[in-house]
């Protein structure tokens, strides 16, 4: 067999394994997700006590998730250098520890002066709040913001376990964190309130941790007690880190600038609008995201081995299987954002008309889906390469257009201009990803795919007329409630799957037997 065609059979197979790995456990952690998320609303309702608790949420969040988002695509390039380098193991041993210990004293630092600063800075995201539910917020931020230590530090250790090729812990980190919290509830419902879904989150952030600890001491890590500010190896850290989280900042910004325009709706439509977008998160995270989260080390190895070629190779296999996954389920969510909306959510204090509207913003925020990995994957070249500036440039305008669309459609559209707005970004950061992608590392071969995306559109496009055609269907004939919910959704799903599943193997776009391959082991 050539080379070239061997060395391509490996990458699939790691890509193929790996993303199922991937997928897997964070697919626990999106479940466990989803039912923490029933429970709250059952509970709460879409109401003050939710409003307060997801503005409450909101800042910490969105540091942790810039850690968890951006820090990972410095931290594993540079452990994969220091690994690859003379004694790698000792210097990545000492590197971590370092990290940690540094990490630990930034971030508490942080944490305690937010503390201080609780009510003045829930004051200015939820503005339009009412007194009683800006109080609460501010409690309950207290007790959530120690999630930007602990999540914080956890990411290091998934780093330092991305580098060596490990992703079972750092993929079951959403399900070590929300089974806690749903113990918590109903543990301590009845004493604590709404206060022990937030005590349930910060242990859950805990747990994680150590899970991560002991992970990485199964691969003969012991944590020192290092604390070098001045250490060489994380001298160009801060500025590159500082390029990363300005770039992950302004596109999460957005998220406190919505919170402080839709403070001013009626009640519950922040809620609407947060938990559409903790389903496409979730959803993303899971299905394409884990595809990002394997090619980043396979990508950040090529390129520290100078191999562009290679890099080239594996961006572009990357990006076939994120499409292979995303479009028939960006397309499937569209058709089935309501009835998923009414199964999940839909009993207790979570009324219909509750269930349309966040429906409604979901099947609004699909493309979002496909369109932020896409240029999630176009990024990895440039982090892999030590180039933070780039993709910058990228984040930076996609916003001004958020922004705009934002402004310009508020008064028309309402709630809804949120939804348009970020699909509409998102799609104007890849485009502009996409040409730099090609002016800084020249042309991927795209052309090569060529046939891939057409049989992938035909496939889709078959799959969304079936979908189309039995969306209609509804149980009204079944007594049970629960069971018409789950056959409003089943029938139309099950026909697109299978429409989606014949094309795709009549089309040649799938070939079970190299899947079945690679999934056995044989492929190499």
């Amino acid at each position: 067999m050539p080379p070239q065609n061997s060395e391509s059979l490996r990458v699939k197979r790691y890509l193929f394994r790996n993303t199922s790995i991937t997928f897997f456990f964070q697919g626990l952690g999106t479940a466990s997700g989803v039912v923490l998320d029933a429970v709250i609303l059952a509970v709460f309702g879409m109401g003050t006590q939710t409003d307060a608790f997801l503005a409450a949420l909101a800042l910490p969040m969105l540091i942790s998730g810039m850690f968890e988002v951006q820090g990972t695509k410095v931290l594993v390039p540079l452990f994969s250098n220091s690994l690859s380098g003379q004694d790698g193991f000792r210097a990545t041993r000492d590197l971590l520890s370092n990290l940690l210990s540094t990490s630990l004293l930034v971030l508490g630092g942080v944490c305690m002066l937010a503390m201080l600063a609780a009510e003045m800075l829930i004051s200015i995201q939820v503005p339009g709040l009412s007194s009683e539910s800006l109080q609460l917020s501010a409690h309950l931020n207290r007790i959530l913001i120690w999630l930007i230590l602990l999540r914080g530090l956890a990411v290091i250790c998934s780093a330092a376990l991305y580098a060596r090729h490990r992703y079972v812990i750092p993929s079951c980190s959403k399900a070590l964190t929300n089974l806690p919290a749903l113990l918590a509830v109903f543990l301590l419902y009845s004493k604590l309130g709404i206060d022990a879904l937030a005590v349930g989150l910060v242990l859950g952030a805990l747990i994680q941790l150590a899970a991560s600890l002991l992970a990485l001491a199964s691969q003969g890590f012991r944590y020192r007690p290092i604390c070098r500010f001045n250490d060489p190896q994380l001298k160009g850290l801060p500025g590159r880190l500082g390029y990363l989280l300005g770039g992950e900042a302004m596109v999460q910004g957005r998220i406190l600038l919505e919170n402080f325009l839709v403070s001013f709706f009626p009640g519950g439509s922040l809620s609407a609008l947060r938990y559409a977008n903790r389903i496409v998160q979730g959803v993303s995270g899971v299905l394409v995201g884990s595809v990002i989260t394997t090619s980043l080390p396979l990508i950040s190895e090529s390129a520290s081995r100078g191999r562009l070629e290679e890099m080239k190779g594996n961006l572009l296999n990357s990006t076939k299987l994120l499409l292979l996954i995303a479009v028939p389920f960006s397309i499937w969510l569209i058709f089935a954002s309501r009835p998923l909306v009414s199964l999940l959510f839909e009993r207790g204090a979570f009324t219909s008309a509750d269930a349309a509207t966040t429906s409604a913003i979901l099947a609004l925020l699909t493309p979002y889906i496909l369109l932020s990995r896409i240029n999630g994957i176009f990024q990895i070249p440039f982090y892999a390469s030590m180039d933070m500036r780039t993709p910058l440039a990228g984040i930076s305008v996609a916003l001004a257009v958020h922004l705009g669309i934002i402004l310009t459609g508020q008064s028309s559209l309402g709630i809804f201009v949120f939804p348009i707005a970020s699909s509409g970004g998102s799609l104007v950061s890849a485009l502009i990803m996409g040409a730099l992608l090609k002016r800084r590392f020249g042309a991927i071969g795209w052309r090569r795919a060529s046939d891939f995306v057409q049989r992938l559109a035909l496939s889709s496009a078959v799959a969304a007329v079936v979908l189309a055609l039995a969306s209609p269907a509804n149980g009204s004939w079944i007594e049970s409630q629960l069971l018409e919910k789950v056959f409003a959704l089943a029938v139309p799903s099950a026909a697109g799957l299978v429409a989606f599943s014949l094309t795709a193997f009549g089309a040649g776009l799938v070939d079970w037997r190299k899947l079945w391959e690679m999934a056995a082991g044989k492929a190499a």
